[in-house]
């Protein structure tokens, strides 16, 4: 976005903006250049390893002048384009010019000491640091408090369960009374039994005849 599209439409700021354009070309120059000078020193020697590498495994001599001067040539162009992209997708010819222009502006100011309360920067930043430090205990406030109440849950559950439990083991205790009752109850009863079996015998079969 330009400075025309952030800035009042006044006559003063147009004619800033276009005073301050003359530096685009020039900043554009220099990135220009100074791409020129990134793979200026690749060199042959540079190369070499790979020349080694290739007659090592029998492959085709590398003529590593002409392809030091083909990468230096080639990765040049891939990097304007990429600096060019820059400029273009950032609107970077705007911001330039805006920046200019606030550095113009508040140039007065430049070497103006703003701490008048002498204060470190701890002590500027503290009031800060302590609002994030009361919204950290909050959340973790309501962090414990969420917390205390999936516990309160979980003791809810355990009770149940443990009641459960308990009426489960008293059930048991009850039928193993009953069935030890039930067992010496039919021990103490079986000689009576016996008995009675006996005397039906003895009043139906005759005396002679052996129930077994």
């Amino acid at each position: 976005m330009s400075a025309k599209g952030t800035e009042p439409f006044t006559e003063g700021i147009e004619a800033a903006f276009k005073r301050h354009s003359q530096l685009v070309p020039e900043v554009k120059k220099a990135y220009e250049e100074a791409i020129a000078q990134v793979f200026a020193d690749l060199s042959p020697d540079d190369l070499a390893p790979f020349a080694a590498i290739q007659a090592e495994h029998g492959d085709t001599y590398l003529d590593t002048d002409e392809l030091a001067g083909a990468m230096r040539s080639k990765m040049t162009i891939i990097l304007s384009k990429l600096n060019q992209h820059f400029f273009d997708s950032g609107d970077v010819d705007a911001k330039l010019v805006e920046l200019e222009m606030l550095k113009e502006k508040f140039a007065p100011y430049e070497g103006h000491n703003w701490n008048v309360n002498r204060m470190s920067p701890e002590e500027y930043t503290r009031p800060v640091r302590m609002r994030l430090l009361d919204s950290s205990i909050r959340v973790l406030e309501r962090e414990l408090a969420a917390q205390d109440r999936l516990l309160e849950v979980a003791k809810a559950r355990v009770q149940v369960n443990r009641e459960h439990l308990q009426s489960m083991q008293n059930e048991r205790a009850k039928t193993t009374a009953a069935l030890e009752k039930q067992i010496v109850h039919n021990t103490e009863m079986e000689p009576t039994l016996l008995q009675l079996e006996q005397s039906i015998n003895d009043c139906f079969l005759p005396p002679d005849l052996d129930p077994l």
